[in-house]
């Protein structure tokens, strides 16, 4: 007993570790009051456990020396009935189930005793001379007793109850009544079957019906929650079914070690063919449920009353029955133990094997979220978006292009300079920007709007880039994160203000280099002015210098001005226009230039904040694999203790049931 305290002293220690989730520890607390209850509990538990008229009714019936259950070929149990010795006489009790037609019925009766909360059955008495009562009880334990006229009405019992048996057989077996109660228990006369026994029979387990799966649950239930051991019958003119192992596989494989097994009715197997029987259930039993050395008895308890030899043999098989039992409670409880530690080992080895799960997926995440990967995806997009970029380039403008602008110049000079009557109005025209110099400007519009239909095909590209590597980066983000923040701004991460931010759920357009003008330049104003500065500044200035001296001479005339003027005009303007296109050209270049190197700025930014990122976080897996690691390292060395207390819990077990086994025989 003191090794047993020690083992549960160090069970309530570890089931508050954080070892184990509060779901975990609230599971394992109910398991240990259960074992707490059961090892205080006065009585040990003893399922009867068997197929339809195995003879479970008929052994317990022999084992209280009273005929008290019904033995027919049809009769079969329906609702577990415990038996125990009590107090005085025999005494049956049956506990309604708690329905509103009791309610009702002991309603008027609440105003004197107060509220009933339980209602049960309860009958004694011998033969002819019993008696029974519906009994409603109250908190505090008052009771009323109706009569056994409205007992019988109430419970629709049948008029042929005669006897205390009777009564039994009718609340246990017949169906309609069955279904009121909740439990059945008989309290035996002093010395009828032992102190501190309780014997349960249970429903046969027979599959078919839906009455008989109700059996087997009920059964089941008692197995699961209930009993301590179990005596385990098979008969012997059919000892052993597949549906019976499968139900004991299922239901009772834990009790099995711990259990007394019964073959029955031997009585119809004639004496040689018995040990034959005997030697194979206990090879099924061993192959089926690895049973080491599996303890067969055998008897015919419906025979022992008759039969000098079945009444010997029969009081042996009680013998040991008792002895067995009344020793094992100890061996039952350690039993209990052990599945608790087993059951702490398995949800220990599961979350240890999840943490090292945990710990391989968070490096796999990070070596394939790294910084160099994230790089060689981004550098496949600059490629990309400088070919693109770079395709855009206008080469200059070829010869007959150029020619093709002159001719328009020139045409539209001596268009305007031939409408002009007078000297004076021919020099104001020769004089203003809007003279020569505006129909250059005119016809080399298309090489303006050339320049900046690019400007607009390179804003876009630039976005379209932009957008497709801020794509990238979050996503590369979002499996390294896995999931948590797929598609959230970097900078949440880096900066805790912005994390308040409302972040587009759809592709998030990170602008990283600064806003750019909003708005452009009109081209054709700035070209102008760039054209002007050329005229001036080039080889045209002596020309229009030379023409304004010229118009100041009295002795030309009108005529000869204009065709000196388009002369020289139309000798300059090849120059001008390749002066004019190279400038333009270059402009292109810049321009081009320009959105390559944003391109390259905006991968930098990304990859330098992902780098940050990544930094971080793999920073927090270094700290939190190291916590990890340690978990790991505790969470073993307490497997590696629960493990030592098992198997010590096993070897004692192992030695309890080789001195039961001992003393049975």
């Amino acid at each position: 007993m003191k090794h047993m305290e020690e083992q549960i002293s160090f069970l309530k220690k570890i089931i508050v570790r954080d070892d184990f989730s509060l779901e975990q520890q609230e599971k394992y607390r109910t398991q240990m009051e259960v074992i707490l209850k059961r090892k205080n509990q006065k009585n040990l538990q003893i399922a009867i456990v068997g197929e339809f008229s195995s003879g479970k009714s008929t052994l317990i019936n022999a084992m209280i020396g009273k005929n008290l259950l019904k033995t027919a070929f049809m009769a079969t149990t329906a609702i577990p009935t415990r038996l125990r010795e009590g107090p005085g006489q025999l005494t049956v009790r049956g506990t309604l189930r708690q329905e509103k037609t009791w309610k009702e019925l002991f309603r008027k009766y609440e105003k004197k005793t107060g509220k009933f909360t339980v209602y049960r059955l309860e009958a004694g008495g011998t033969g002819r001379n019993f008696w029974m009562n519906l009994v409603g009880i109250t908190e505090k334990g008052g009771k009323k007793l109706l009569t056994e006229t409205l007992t019988r009405r109430c419970l629709k019992l049948s008029g042929e109850i005669q006897t205390l048996e009777d009564l039994l057989a009718e609340i246990t077996t017949r169906e309609e009544v069955v279904c009121l109660f909740e439990q059945v228990e008989v309290l035996l006369e002093s010395g009828s079957l032992g102190e501190q026994l309780e014997i349960i029979d249970t429903p046969g387990t027979n599959p078919g019906s839906e009455s008989a799966r109700e059996h087997s649950r009920r059964t089941q239930e008692v197995l699961m929650k209930e009993a301590d051991t179990a005596v385990i019958l098979f008969p012997a003119d059919r000892v052993y079914t597949a549906s019976f192992e499968q139900f004991l596989r299922e239901n009772a494989s834990r009790l099995l070690e711990n259990s007394l097994l019964l073959v029955t009715m031997m009585d119809r197997v004639p004496p040689e063919e018995r040990q034959e029987i005997l030697d194979y259930t206990e090879e099924k039993l061993k192959e089926r449920f690895h049973l080491k050395d599996p303890k067969i008895l055998f008897c015919a308890a419906g025979r022992a009353k008759k039969d000098p030899y079945w009444r010997e043999n029969f009081q042996q098989v009680k013998r040991s029955f008792l002895t067995y039992m009344k020793s094992g409670r100890i061996t039952f409880i350690r039993q209990h133990l052990m599945e608790l530690l087993e059951q702490m080992m398995d949800d220990l080895n599961g979350e240890l094997e999840e943490k090292k799960r945990s710990l391989t997926r968070e490096y796999e995440l990070l070596w394939d979220n790294s910084v160099p990967a994230l790089t060689g995806v981004l550098g496949g997009l600059e490629k990309q978006a400088l070919a693109e970029i770079e395709a855009c380039r206008i080469p200059l403008p070829s010869r007959q292009e150029q020619e093709g602008i002159c001719r328009c110049a020139y045409e539209k000079a001596k268009e305007q300079m031939d409408a002009i009557t007078t000297r004076s109005e021919l020099r104001q025209y020769l004089q203003k920007e809007e003279g020569l110099l505006g129909t250059v400007v005119s016809a080399a519009r298309p090489l303006a709007d050339q320049a900046q239909k690019l400007q607009k095909k390179l804003d876009a590209l630039e976005k379209k880039w932009e957008k497709e590597i801020g794509k990238k980066t979050a996503f590369y983000y979002g499996r390294l994160t896995e999931g948590r923040a797929a598609l959230e701004n970097i900078n949440a991460r880096l900066s805790p203000d912005s994390a308040t931010r409302e972040i587009d759920a759809g592709l998030q357009h990170i602008r990283i280099m600064g806003q750019k003008e909003e708005s452009r330049t009109d081209w054709a104003t700035m070209l102008t002015g760039r054209g002007v500065g050329i005229l001036l500044g080039g080889p045209a200035l002596w020309v229009i210098g030379g023409m304004v001296g010229l118009i100041g001479g009295d002795w030309l005339m009108v005529g000869k001005m204009r065709q000196k003027a388009l002369e020289e005009f139309a000798r300059e303007l090849p120059a001008l226009m390749d002066n004019y296109s190279r400038e333009i050209w270059m402009l292109e270049g810049r321009m081009i230039k320009e959105s390559k190197d944003h391109i390259l700025a905006v991968k930098e930014e990304y990859q330098s904040r992902y780098q940050a990122v990544y930094e971080k976080l793999r920073q927090e897996f270094e700290e939190e694999k190291k916590n990890l690691e340690d978990r790991i390292r505790r969470t073993e060395r307490l497997i590696h203790e629960i493990e030592t207390r098992r198997a010590q819990l096993k070897q004692q077990s192992i030695s309890r049931k080789d001195q039961r086994a001992n003393a049975s025989v």
